[in-house]
């Protein structure tokens, strides 16, 4: 009978174990597809506000990719924060979106409007300091030269190196 009560218990803890997992899985899966369904709106958004506003150039990650696909993670890594940043010609166009996005209940995003960045280009001098298994992100990646401040404002000076040891 203890036994009986032992193995019952064990049971319940197994179930209870179980049932919490796939409420956890459950609970992640919904928070994926709403975000998902945000970056679906954002993108439907950045279209038609395209179509309205002169200037818009899309999101960061669409306006550069990385020379081999070995980087492509450390590229994603490297964007953060301004992986999803909208690329602008300028602050009224940035203003116009920001009022666009508010107006239609749209996720908020970061604005990289071109001629109001101010980045320091250390590119060359940091350049030929770095032996040749490092690089700089910069030069792992392919983008338009128009694009060029709102890459490094995002990148910086950043290196990448080939492995974990390197690093």
């Amino acid at each position: 009978d203890v036994s009986r009560k032992h193995s019952l218990t064990k049971q319940a803890a197994d179930v209870s174990k179980e049932l919490a997992e796939i409420e956890h899985k459950l609970t992640y899966f919904g928070y994926e597809k709403s975000k998902a369904r945000q970056n679906t709106k954002l993108l439907e958004s950045i279209e038609t506000m395209s179509t309205i506003y002169p200037g818009i150039h899309g999101k960061l990650v669409n306006l550069c990719k990385p020379i081999q696909k070995k980087y492509s993670v450390a590229l994603n890594i490297v964007l953060n924060k301004y992986l999803d940043a909208i690329v602008v010609d300028n602050q009224d166009t940035a203003r116009k979106c920001i009022a666009y996005l508010k107006e239609h209940h749209v996720a908020s995003c970061i604005f990289l409007p071109l001629e109001n960045l101010v980045v320091t280009d250390n590119t060359n001098r940091h350049r030929h300091q770095l032996p040749n298994k490092y690089k700089l992100c910069l030069d792992v990646i392919e983008f338009d030269d128009k694009f060029r401040n709102a890459i490094l404002f995002a990148i910086g000076n950043t290196v990448i190196c080939d492995s974990l040891e390197d690093a």
